[in-house]
């Protein structure tokens, strides 16, 4: 394995040379933390940093051991076994003891399972880190057996679940790994809507009492909720008290991690950075995580759970009603098609009729195209927090689509070809892009943004999100340009192109902003080519191939640039770039490529597509009720509509690709663009007609 640069080399960790002590808890989440009921949870969480944790491995919930490998590999673990859909969790293996510490059985067979999955996770990689260093770490309990294992599976020191917990035991190592039990049944069928039992509940409480009243005063503590208790996956707790890392103090506020650049809100992959960082001992490379860190003040414990319980919330009615929502815009979209189809080809009984019909067609189209945008504007009202979310989200997206389409009607704009066209493209694309770069505030639980449930990703564009951003920036920018050009200023249009386009790909793939890696691959191609042909340039070969490699070291450049950076403030851009140093980016690409074809059985989408394209080439392509293309008589009124149609398809095509989302990419990016360019095409025909520039329509047969 080839060794980083000194650039690349993660800068050495300061230690709190303080005891670290890890306790877990199968299926914790914050709505379990009462006063009444788990007093001693309630009182260590009155005094540490609180935030959600994002505990999702390989499958859609976690069962426990996952939980605890994925602690031992700072990397997503499988089961044991892997099963696609299981209806049970396997319990933790029992070690075998010999004298104070134990081996794992079966552990070569764990390793083995997780080195050929998805994410061939090193399981094993906290124990042998920490030995490596000449440390220990003593396990308590089965769960904690396997977090704490090194990759031969041995433990130096254990204790049985069920051991007498006292001040020597947190004596025996630097780090003590503690199963405090589990809240889930053990099927995992039980009806969401019943809490965990009650003694469950308790005796979780009472076993944390004890691990605080034997811990040592200085000792950081640090809770976890590790795994789901049902099969519908949750944010789960997690809660540090005492000495953080580089001399900070967890306490009343909140935690964050790099990974996921959000306050409040963790992953299960940064616990073994974080103890390996209070250990003061540096993060392998193979670990995706990063450090847990306390950030800004929160309110008091009662508020905090609240916000907490709140996230969860709006993760759950997002999660649960996707799906929903994406058939139902599958099926309006071809509604509408079919609407158009009949629209364009009737005579409606005379000129007045048609054009209050050609007149809805273009106002509906227009609604559709505002959809995505909405999605993301909604989230701008805390419907979750409303006594019926569901609605408070409904409305909230309701009100969003209503000021989005009525900005397009009712601007200064209205009345050209490409107006309300480039308005919501413009909406679409600089939503997005401000959102990026605050945060990626609006993303987050939304309906066609990510989900911490499924913890794909947790800042930048997801591959949606860069979907829409890229399709609303080059349609944008194509109705400005044409504008520019039908006044003479085509080379005013072509910087406009040019500008836009290295602001969109810099926000797109800027590790801080939009930190996507094939989104660059696609952008640059897309703009590179409206540039050109906005400027009456011939795409040739020779340029498309310079296009390319232009894009190819755009991306490059970009990559290096993050992989300077230590190794636990890398994005996936940087890491990336050491997986190749490493010869690892094969399994990687693997990986991606195996995601684009799993995005297929998304039949919904893989559906649109091929509909979507044949509506634009056997619908507004092809001569109708006023013996016009509607399409072409768009094309012959403005000059760049065509170009931005053309880019727009370069860059799904390559992003389609590119990307692990695969059909995902054009099918979404149609949501808007078909809609558009049908509101352009109808008002292309209603400005022929108005100008008496079609011949007189034929009588209706």
């Amino acid at each position: 394995m080839s060794t980083p640069s000194a650039a690349a080399t993660p800068a050495q960790s300061e230690g709190t040379g303080q005891p670290v002590i890890l306790v877990g808890v199968a299926g914790l989440r914050w709505e379990d933390v009462d006063e009444s009921v788990t007093p001693n949870l309630w009182r260590l969480a009155d005094a540490s940093a609180l935030g959600a944790m994002s505990i999702r491995t390989t499958t859609r919930w976690t069962c426990p051991t996952a939980g605890w490998l994925t602690i031992s590999a700072g990397e997503r673990a499988v089961d044991d076994p892997t099963p696609e859909l299981p209806a049970r969790c396997n319990p933790p293996r029992r070690p075998e003891a010999s004298g104070v510490g134990a081996e794992v059985p079966g552990f070569a067979d764990l390793r083995s399972r997780n080195a050929d999955g998805r994410y061939s996770a090193d399981i094993g990689l906290l124990g042998t880190t920490v030995t490596a260093a000449g440390g220990c770490i003593t396990a308590v309990g089965r769960g904690a057996a396997l977090a704490a294992a090194d990759s031969s599976g041995r433990l130096p020191s254990y204790l049985r679940s069920k051991a007498r917990l006292d001040a020597a035991t947190f004596d025996r190592c630097d780090l003590t790994i503690v199963d405090a039990g589990s809240l889930a049944p053990p099927t995992l069928t039980r009806p969401e809507d019943e809490g965990p039992e009650l003694r469950r509940l308790v005796a979780v409480d009472r076993r944390i009492g004890r691990v605080l009243a034997a811990a040592p005063t200085q000792a950081t503590v640090i809770v976890v909720g590790m795994a789901d208790r049902s099969t519908t996956p949750h944010l789960t707790v997690v809660a540090a008290r005492g000495p953080g890392p580089d001399g900070s103090t967890y306490d009343e506020r909140w935690l964050t991690a790099r990974s996921t650049r959000r306050t409040a809100l963790v992953q299960l992959t940064d616990v073994l950075p974080t103890v390996l960082g209070l250990l003061g001992l540096d993060q392998p490379s193979t670990a995706i995580g990063s450090q847990v860190r306390p950030d800004g003040s929160r309110p008091p414990l009662p508020g905090a759970i609240d916000e907490l319980v709140d996230a969860d919330t709006k993760a759950q009615v997002a999660s649960r009603f996707t799906p929903h929502f994406f058939t139902v815009l599958v099926v309006s979209q071809l509604l509408l098609y079919g609407a158009a189809a009949v629209a364009l080809r009737r005579r409606w009984g005379g000129t007045a009729r048609r054009a209050r019909v050609m007149q809805a067609m273009r106002r509906t189209a227009l609604v559709f195209a505002a959809v995505p945008v909405s999605t993301y504007l909604a989230n701008l009202v805390p419907w979750w927090q409303a006594t019926h979310p569901l609605s408070a989200l409904a409305l909230s997206l309701l009100v969003a689509l209503l000021a989005v389409t009525a900005l397009a009607l009712l601007g200064p704009w209205r009345r050209q070809l490409l107006g309300p066209f480039g308005a919501v493209a413009a909406i679409t694309g600089l939503v997005l892009l401000v959102d990026v770069v605050t945060g990626s505030t609006l993303q987050l639980s939304s309906l066609m943004g990510y989900s911490p449930l499924v913890a794909g990703r947790f800042y930048g564009f997801g591959n949606l999100a860069f979907s829409l951003f890229a399709t609303g920036m080059l349609l944008a920018v194509t109705a400005v340009a044409d504008t520019l050009v039908r006044n003479d200023q085509r080379r005013a249009a072509v910087a406009v192109v040019v500008v836009t386009g290295v602001v969109a790909v810099l926000v797109d793939g800027w590790p801080r902003w939009g930190s996507d890696f094939g989104g660059v691959l696609a952008l640059v191609p897309g703009f590179a080519v409206l540039a050109l042909l906005v400027a009456g340039v011939r795409v040739s070969w020779w340029r498309a191939a310079l296009i390319g490699l232009a894009a190819a070291a755009t991306i490059a450049v970009v990559a290096y640039l993050d992989w300077r950076n230590p190794t636990a403030d890398r994005s996936h851009l940087g890491r990336f770039v050491q997986q190749v140093i490493d010869g690892e980016a094969t399994t990687i690409v693997q990986r991606k490529l195996e995601a684009n074809l799993r995005a297929f059985r998304n039949y919904l989408l893989a559906l649109i597509v091929p509909i979507g394209f044949a509506f634009v080439v056997l619908v507004l392509m092809r001569p109708v009720a006023s013996r016009a293309a509607a399409l072409g008589r768009a094309y012959d009124r403005s000059l760049t509509l065509r170009s931005g149609v053309i880019a727009v398809l370069v860059t799904l095509g390559i992003g389609f690709a590119v990307n692990d989302s695969g059909i995902a990419i054009p099918a979404v990016a149609l949501f808007v663009a078909i809609p558009l360019i049908l509101a352009a095409s109808v008002r292309a025909l209603e400005l022929d007609e108005a100008e008496g520039a079609a011949p007189p329509p034929e009588p209706a047969r």
